[in-house]
């Protein structure tokens, strides 16, 4: 949707001994810089201008100490007016030229924050104008604003990480178990979906860590970075490690469970054809199978040998054993 200028531009002047102005700061979803302007005795109307680059802005504040003047237009958006408040004419001129010329870009700028872009913003007193004390400068509205921001950051980084950890634990799930124990086991399902949120926490601290990370490095080989800088460098380097650490024994404890639901599946399957047999049947496990001994027929022989011992004298009893013994092997092959 292209900004449209309702009305006329109105010039606002105010006096800059009432009002503390702040640094110039960028909030992770905005596409533009702003500066608030806050009244000191807190009766007065709170100002939040906006830029199209940080030079205007840094500009606008340095031109602007005892006496400031900017400009207070009606914005339409949808079917209603908002009022937006600027430097100059030519800030207006500016910002409304690159949002109609880069609607559907700015869109998915807003949409999808870059990991620079946030992480540039958090905790950056300097450009913000936010002490961390609750003493600053930037009105309640773009603190929620910011709050709001990084929630959606979390949470869409969070939802990608459960996506990973239930893809990799339905990989190994699939590895050792058929899809026939994974559907029968409720067990496993429940194991799956614990690990998973267990393992997604774990790849969004690792992917924040990695950042912070870079972020120190960059400083370190800049060669801004100071001892500080180096041991907060070293902690997160550990860190890393220890996160590593917790998801390979969340994985190793996975495949232990799986191998263990694995055997007892197969002690169940041997279970169940051991009660399919006839009661006091003979029978050897055979691979993973049963074999049953045909006894009957085995008896038969054995006393056809013991008959026949009439007919011939020189069979003894060890030789009958040892037809016994052979019948009893070609009996199970």
């Amino acid at each position: 949707m292209n900004l449209k200028i309702e009305g006329d531009r109105e010039e606002l002047v105010i006096s800059g001994e009432d009002y503390n102005v702040s640094d110039p700061y960028k909030l992770p979803k905005s596409e533009y810089h702003k500066i608030s302007m806050k009244p000191k005795n807190g009766t007065m109307m709170k100002y939040v201008l906006e830029f199209p680059s940080i030079e205007s802005a840094k500009k606008f504040k340095k031109q602007n100490v005892n006496r400031i003047k900017f400009y207070k237009v009606m914005i339409v958006d949808k079917n209603d007016l908002v009022p937006k408040y600027y430097g100059t004419n030519s800030d207006i001129d500016d910002i409304i030229s690159s949002h109609n010329s880069g609607e559907v870009t700015n869109k998915k700028l807003k949409k999808k924050l870059t990991e620079t872009e946030a992480f540039a913003s958090l905790g950056s007193s300097k450009s913000s104008g936010f002490d961390g004390n609750g003493d600053d400068d930037m009105p309640e509205t773009d603190i929620d604003e910011l709050l709001e921001t990084w929630e959606d950051y979390f949470s869409d980084r969070y939802e990608t990480a459960t996506i990973k950890a239930r893809m990799l634990l339905v990989s190994v799930s699939d590895h050792y178990l058929t899809k026939e124990i994974i559907a029968e086991n409720s067990y496993v399902k429940q194991r799956i979906q614990i690990s998973a949120e267990s393992l997604s926490l774990m790849f969004v601290q690792l992917n924040l860590t990695k950042q912070v990370i870079m972020k120190y490095f960059t400083e370190i080989m800049s060669g801004i970075g100071t001892k500080t800088t180096y041991e907060s460098f070293t902690q997160q380097q550990k860190l890393v490690l220890e996160i590593n650490s917790f998801i390979s024994t969340t994985l190793k404890d996975v495949i232990e469970d799986l191998s263990k639901v694995k055997d007892q599946h197969e002690i169940n399957i041997m279970l169940k054809k051991s009660e399919e047999l006839p009661e006091n049947a003979d029978y050897e496990m055979v691979g993973e199978t049963f074999k049953t001994r045909d006894r009957t027929a085995l008896l038969n022989d054995l006393k056809n040998i013991t008959s026949d011992k009439e007919d011939n004298q020189d069979l003894t009893r060890e030789d009958i054993e040892e037809r016994r013994v052979e019948m009893e092997k070609d009996a199970r092959s």
